[in-house]
């Protein structure tokens, strides 16, 4: 339990969570004694295990996008460069070029510029879906979220997550048709997945990308 987080509150059981980066954390009541907290963990250990082994093996090979070295767009890793330049911008053969300035301020300009980029690109596929399914939302925006994806109210309107950027198109159409189905069936009923299935045949494929890639909702935090 060397590298495991406690987290003690007024809870009455104990919970183990993992984040999508593969962060183990237990959840123990105030009293909770060390001694049965390391039980509690030697129980689940199998458990623990297997779920980090998928987490790892999803991040395999994204090591440099996960140290910002490289950056993913539509699902494509470029490398960076910095240059005396003012705005990012992409440069020639899988590149990026971005400003030369301090870290934060570079990552701040990072987030503001991927989601104009989602802007622009969500509001002309979901244009293309409007015109093929004749399903329109109430309204479009963007949203920071990092537990999911999207998401639609009642009222039709439809949210969606700016990392989405970063992921190939399979993934981000899948995202955008999942919430246009909530417009026909607000559940998760086997109604709506036979309107997603109509919309996206191969959806179950998109919906393990994504779920293999969910370590991106914890990015640029």
């Amino acid at each position: 339990m060397k590298d495991i987080l406690i987290e003690r509150s007024k809870r009455k059981t104990l919970a183990i969570t993992i984040s999508r980066r593969g962060e183990v954390k237990i959840k123990a009541p105030l009293k909770a004694s060390l001694e049965s907290i390391e039980k509690f963990y030697d129980a689940h250990t199998d458990w623990v295990e297997r779920k980090l082994s998928e987490i790892q093996a999803n991040m395999h090979g994204y090591e440099d996008v996960l140290n910002y070295k490289k950056l993913l767009y539509l699902g494509q890793a470029f490398t960076v460069e910095q240059g005396n330049i003012r705005k990012i911008t992409f440069g020639d053969d899988g590149v990026i070029v971005v400003p030369d300035v301090p870290a934060k301020k570079l990552y701040a300009k990072l987030k503001n510029w991927y989601k104009a980029l989602a802007k622009k690109h969500f509001a002309e596929r979901m244009q293309y879906f409007y015109k093929r399914f004749k399903m329109k939302p109430t309204s479009i925006s963007l949203t920071n979220a990092t537990g999911k994806w999207g998401s639609c109210t009642t009222t039709g309107n439809i949210r969606l997550n700016w990392r989405l950027i970063l992921l190939n198109e399979f993934c981000i159409d899948y995202v955008m048709i999942h919430e246009l189905a909530h417009l026909i069936e607000q559940n998760h009923s086997a109604r709506f997945w036979k309107a997603v299935e109509l919309m996206m045949p191969e959806y179950k494929k998109a919906k393990m990308q994504l779920k293999s890639m969910a370590f991106v909702l914890e990015m640029f935090l």
